[in-house]
């Protein structure tokens, strides 16, 4: 699991998808969805933390 400070623009599932992208992994998910406007912590689950 990792906190990532999104940053207002991308919505949580292009988050989640750019974090698979760089980090080269098949399994990430986020805990909650942010409003794409808004800045704050996202928790991202990754490979097993998923379920």
């Amino acid at each position: 699991m990792i906190l990532l400070d999104k940053p207002p623009g991308p919505t949580s599932h292009q988050t989640v998808a750019w974090v698979k992208q760089i980090l080269e992994i098949p399994k990430a998910a986020h805990s909650g969805t942010l409003d794409p406007q808004v800045t704050g912590v996202l928790p991202l689950g990754l490979g097993e933390g998923t379920k």
